[in-house]
């Protein structure tokens, strides 16, 4: 199979969180048997790159203009006029930008079939938390573009479940973000932490996982890592942590500090008090045999409560006391449960797998 991969932003624009890592594993594990190119934008990314090749795929990262989220960019017209004939089959992920839009247009002009990876643009509150207005416009203008996809690639029920009125998903699939286990991992001595690993950002919950920590008596580190969404949100951030020592905030962290970070916690926590997708950092934990304290808003929630390795949350009404005293009493259990849970469901190749069958039904179904 020929794959085009259309998205408006791609590895190694980080900064976009767990759907770069996804997609980026995802088209690894499909370029064994197939040929996988990407067309992607700028978006960011922090030093200009024009094209290079990301797990020996071609990536062509394209100039943007004005927003960084809907990123404007002519050239992509160009560039599927001379090329998107080549192709058996377009992925497509995010909706709400002008990759979606221009690359699916193309695709029914062209009659390719496409595959759409929402991850959390089609939720109720990507549509409803900010300009309302706008996107339920824009929603009625692309609601056939979404429809006509050859099948939408959920992460979770719960991501299904809480897509906006008007998407047909009767040919929806839902099938886990791919987590790739570690080649050689080296036996780190567990230490007292509780381990945020994700965006700083409202919706991750991390100011009220704060107060929360700081009105126990636990004699645990809580540490909060990862990349700054909204300065004047982690300004207030800084502001609550400040007073309590057992509080420490750590930038953005590469791939292998961020597995060595898990690897000596005692669990990782996920706060989220809306709902996302999936929930990558937690995926990750389990891999590394480390137990999870999850919120229910999470996708990722569903697989922890069902294969029992960790601590589900409500996020609006919790005892994080109550939930590290779960992880002491159950701590064996939960690492043999979780590794059970990614042997089984997020599993890179089981995963993409799933994945590449799936494209090869709507080929032979598009094309007999």
């Amino acid at each position: 199979m020929k794959i085009l991969h259309i998205t408006p932003s791609y590895y190694p624009a980080t900064k976009f969180g767990g759907p770069i890592f996804s997609m980026k594993i995802i088209n690894q594990y499909l370029s064994i048997n197939n040929y996988i190119e990407v067309i992607t934008s700028q978006a960011g990314i922090k030093k200009e790159i024009n094209t290079c090749f990301v797990d020996k795929i071609k990536v062509k990262y394209l100039p943007y203009y004005f927003n960084e989220n809907f990123t404007f960019s002519p050239k992509l017209i160009t560039y599927l006029i001379k090329n998107i004939h080549k192709f058996d089959l377009i992925q497509i992920n995010s909706i709400w930008n002008f990759h979606f839009l221009i690359g699916t247009i193309f695709c029914i002009l062209f009659n390719k079939p496409y595959v759409l990876f929402p991850k959390g643009s089609l939720d109720k509150n990507a549509v409803y938390a900010n300009n309302k207005t706008i996107k339920l416009l824009y929603l009625k203008l692309i609601i056939k573009l979404i429809n006509k996809s050859a099948s939408i690639i959920y992460s979770s029920r719960l991501e299904k479940n809480d897509s906006v009125d008007g998407i047909d998903n009767k040919n929806c699939e839902v099938i886990a973000n791919p987590i790739e286990k570690p080649k050689k991992t080296t036996k780190i001595k567990r230490q007292k932490i509780i381990l945020y690993l994700g965006r700083i950002a409202k919706n991750k919950g991390v100011a009220e996982l704060i107060n929360q920590f700081i009105q126990t008596k636990l004699e645990y580190q809580l540490i909060i890592a990862g990349e700054i969404e909204d300065v004047k949100y982690y300004q207030k951030i800084k502001e609550l942590s400040k007073g309590d020592k057992r509080i420490k905030l750590l930038n953005n962290q590469n791939t292998n500090k961020k597995s060595k970070l898990i690897s000596q916690s005692f669990c990782t926590i996920l706060s989220s008090i809306v709902n996302e997708n999936f929930g990558n950092s937690i995926a990750e934990s389990l891999v590394l045999e480390t137990p999870v304290i999850v919120s229910s808003k999470a996708g990722i929630s569903e697989y922890v409560k069902k294969y029992n390795c960790g601590v589900t949350i409500n996020p609006e009404k919790y005892s994080l006391v109550q939930a590290v005293e779960f992880i002491e009493k159950n701590y064996t259990k939960y690492q043999i449960n979780g590794k059970r849970l990614v042997i089984e469901k997020f599993d890179a190749k089981i995963v993409v797998q799933k994945i590449n069958k799936l494209y090869a039904k709507i080929i032979k179904q598009h094309y007999d």
